[in-house]
Parts: C-alpha cells; structure tokens; sequence
C-alpha cells in the first residue's frame, strides 16, 4: 500500500458523561489520568510510528439538549504500510478505549510519491 497519513481527533480532555470500564469496573477518568493516558498515548505513536504532530483545534457537537463545544488534538502521523504492521480502525478503537471516549474520529489518506527525507 506504501504510505498513509492517518489523523486522530481526540478530545483534549475527559468525557465527563461516558464511563469506560477499566479494571473489571465501570468508572470515570479524572484529569489527572486522561492526561497521563495522553502522554502514553504520544510516547508510544513515537516508538511505533517515528513520530507525529499534533495541532490544537475545536470541535462541537449536538448532545440532543445542546451544542457542546470541545478542545481537540489532532494527531497526524505518517505511517509506511509497507513495514510497519497498522491497523488504523484497531488504533481508534484502542485510544477511544484508553480514554474512556464516545468518539475518537480517523480519516486515513493514501499518500502519492516518495516521502522527502
């Protein structure tokens, strides 16, 4: 397949309405531990993927009683198909896990011609 660029749009902070379960039990996370998460979560897309950058946005969306606004990350990693073993469904689905989030959205872009070293 050769190279993709897959973008993550993670909330910045913890959903306050959606518990995740974590340690046989249904609970919140706290600040504290989303950050942390975070952190992990950037130590290991450096390890598995070389790198990534990451842009400040906003997002909103329609609760059903309201719009709620949101501070986002947007991850945007490079990833070579060719050799590295990547899933991006499974990793959506594994940070929307660590995080304890509804959503956690990914758009994934084949990428034409060489990369430029």
């Amino acid at each position: 397949m050769g190279w993709v660029e897959a973008r993550l749009v993670i909330p910045t902070h913890p959903d306050q309405y959606s518990p995740f379960k974590g340690k046989g039990q249904l609970q919140y996370i706290t600040e504290k531990e989303y950050q942390a998460q975070l952190r992990a979560l950037e130590v290991n897309l450096v390890k598995a993927f070389g790198g990534f950058t990451v842009t400040e946005g906003r997002g909103a969306w329609d609760s059903g009683t309201h719009v709620e606004f949101e501070s986002v990350r947007v991850y945007t990693i490079a990833i070579d198909s060719t050799k590295a073993d990547f899933h991006p469904y499974l990793l959506r689905q594994e940070v929307a896990r660590r995080l304890g989030q509804r959503a956690v959205y990914l758009s994934v872009t084949k990428l034409e011609g060489q990369p430029i070293q």
